[in-house]
């Protein structure tokens, strides 16, 4: 279903942002973000848009 997709999509996020040593939700978007976390932004939206 839709929202268990989106919850394994923020899962896979959450994991992402743990193995580049930061937090899900806790780093805002703009010029000085880390290129891993700009990585695992993108792999969710693409996961997301599957859902």
């Amino acid at each position: 279903s839709y929202g268990m997709c989106q919850s394994a999509c923020n899962g896979g996020a959450c994991g992402c942002y743990t193995s580049a040593g930061f937090v899900f939700g806790t780093v805002t978007a703009g010029a000085g973000i880390p290129a891993a976390i700009v990585t695992c932004n993108s792999i969710l939206g693409v996961c997301m848009s599957v859902c």
